[in-house]
């Protein structure tokens, strides 16, 4: 991977800047999201595509790279356990992140603690945003759980995730409309339809880089759609939205490659993305507390000093990990042994 910090010797490997770029802005779109979530200022009709965002890059990711690399020699095995450990931990994470909330930090916390196998089974199977803090990694886990599965048992090709795709997107699509709201599962079906789109990384990437309407256009449109409908805009017309928004994003990281300023922070944020989502609940969930006892007024001044506070210090977390990682081998290995 190349370094980013200079004189950086974490041993990875070569990494694609334009995704993590991509990645880079989807952290400041989440960033104004969860501002906005805990400081309700400003409408979300903008953003709401983040939390769908990171659930189809794991799965985009997956097809896009990993395919190719078990196919150049990687043990298939190896890599397919690798990744169920790797999805597993973060739903594990998840559950262990909440329960430090509510032990440590009651009145931050999301979730009733009834019982523990209750608590547990709400935050890893059946919660929402609403009763879970962290929830993305959730989603995020499964979906590059399920990756591993089709890799182990070589069912990670295109017919088989479209398979998945359709039979996922469908009964979302018929949940949404008529079964009420079914969060997880329909995160984690963005995750297979970002495993599908992976499949066309490459025609995708020569789409966007030579024609600019192909990446705007479907974002106007989806965006419309979106804004019209509010919130009762559904899923479909919200994966849609999530996929076109991710295309323009992809745009604009691959014309930010050749800017100088601002190439290395986007880059930076890219990578540290989960380390970063953590970061800011974390913050807002701090400052929210800090505000209830000072019983401050509201007002858009709370938003920006959280979205403020947010930018810098998630700057100041992902800069001093890269340099942690870079001259502490210890700090490389726990990194990888949490989000690796």
């Amino acid at each position: 991977m190349p370094a980013i910090t200079r004189g950086s010797r974490v041993p990875e490997r070569k990494r694609d800047d334009t995704f993590d770029a991509t990645r880079g802005l989807c952290v400041i779109a989440m960033a104004v999201h969860h501002s906005i979530n805990y400081f309700p200022e400003y409408s979300l009709s903008y953003w709401r595509f983040v939390s769908g965002a990171f659930p189809f890059l794991a799965g985009y990711l997956m097809t896009s790279v990993l395919v190719g690399r078990a196919h150049g020699g990687e043990d298939r095995s190896i890599l397919g356990q690798r990744l169920i450990w790797r999805g597993f931990k973060l739903v594990a994470l998840c559950v262990l992140l909440n329960i430090g909330l509510k032990l440590i930090w009651p009145s931050g916390s999301k979730g009733q603690l009834n019982s523990v196998l209750e608590f547990v089974g709400n935050v890893a199977v059946s919660g929402d945003y609403t009763t879970v803090s962290f929830s993305l990694l959730v989603p995020i886990g499964y979906t590059i759980a399920l990756g591993g599965f089709l890799l182990l048992f070589d069912q990670l090709k295109t017919r088989v995730v479209l398979a998945l795709a359709l039979v996922f997107s469908s009964y979302c699509t018929v949940a949404d409309a008529h079964l009420g709201g079914r969060e997880y599962l329909f995160y984690f079906s963005i995750g297979i339809l970002g495993m599908a789109a992976g499949f066309a990384a490459d025609w995708i990437g020569r789409k966007i880089s030579s024609v600019a309407w192909f990446a705007v256009v479907p974002w106007f449109v989806t965006q419309g759609l979106a804004t019209a409908l509010g919130t009762g805009e559904r899923y479909p017309v919200y994966a849609a939205n999530v996929g076109a928004a991710l295309l323009l994003c992809q745009f604009i990281a691959q014309r930010s490659l050749t800017w100088d300023a601002g190439r290395n922070v986007l880059i930076l944020w890219g990578r540290y993305s989960l380390l970063l989502y953590l970061a800011q609940i974390m913050t807002l969930v701090g400052l929210r507390v800090v505000v209830k006892k000072l019983d401050l007024a509201g007002g858009d001044a709370l938003f920006w000093i959280a979205f403020l506070c947010v930018s810098v210090l998630q700057w100041l977390i992902a800069a001093g990990a890269d340099k942690l990682r870079a001259t502490h081998p210890w700090s490389d290995r726990a990194y990888r042994w949490v989000f690796g």
